[in-house]
């Protein structure tokens, strides 16, 4: 496993299906509900149509694959993804070493989502991770950004004090990685089922991921 030519001075993680195992039964949720309404998809093209959208986007792709949305459809969506949320969730496999790692190392950390921030605060609350990251969470929600536009990781290097050519990002879907590249940030793909992206270093393990960040190995 070769790593980065010297560790980031930030590294940007994805909450769903980064940090938290959350993709799953958000996308089951929506797949009842928009089965409601005139759209039936399994879950594998649920999941591959709308991972990694913001929800403007998924309303607007959802549409055009011919759902019959009434206006309540954001709000009633909100409700049903939250209310499994709190059920309880599972941290992404050894995400948790991961940020031992990381804050060992002393190199920090931020979050950057297309989900709200109350959302992340619903999830990573469960993991007692909400008091290291509250202050470092930006939510496409709350600053009216979403990827693929760079703006979100942009405000993240910016808050951060550091530029895109010093950080990495982790990035599960491929909305994010089109993110990550209009930015001109380093991604690294964390996805153990799914087929590689052309161009963007793909990982099975999050402790391949810890290897490369913090250079076990020779640069790329």
């Amino acid at each position: 496993m070769r790593g980065l030519d010297r560790p980031p001075a930030l590294v940007i993680f994805d909450c769903d299906g980064v940090l938290v195992d959350s993709e799953r039964p958000m996308h089951e949720e929506l797949r009842a509900l928009l089965a409601e309404h005139a759209l039936d998809l399994s879950l594998a093209a649920c999941l591959d149509a709308f991972m990694g959208l913001s929800i403007d986007a998924l309303l607007h792709s959802a549409r055009d694959m011919g759902a019959d949305l009434p206006a309540d459809f954001r709000s009633r969506l909100y409700a049903r993804v939250h209310a499994r949320l709190a059920r309880g969730t599972n941290l992404i496999p050894g995400v948790a070493d991961l940020i031992a790692r990381l804050r060992a190392a002393g190199i920090p950390m931020c979050v950057a989502s297309n989900g709200s921030e109350a959302k992340m605060e619903l999830m990573l609350e469960q993991h007692g991770l909400w008091t290291q990251f509250r202050d470092h969470c930006y939510s496409a929600q709350t600053l009216g950004v979403a990827k693929p536009d760079p703006g979100l990781l942009q405000t993240a290097l910016h808050g951060s004090g550091v530029s895109a050519a010093q950080a990495v990002v982790i990035e599960d879907s491929v909305t994010g990685i089109e993110s990550a590249r209009r930015a001109g940030v380093t991604c690294l793909h964390f996805a153990p089922a799914e087929r590689a992206v052309e161009g963007v270093l793909r990982f099975e393990t999050m402790a391949e991921i810890g290897d490369v960040i913090l250079c076990n190995g020779r640069g790329l």
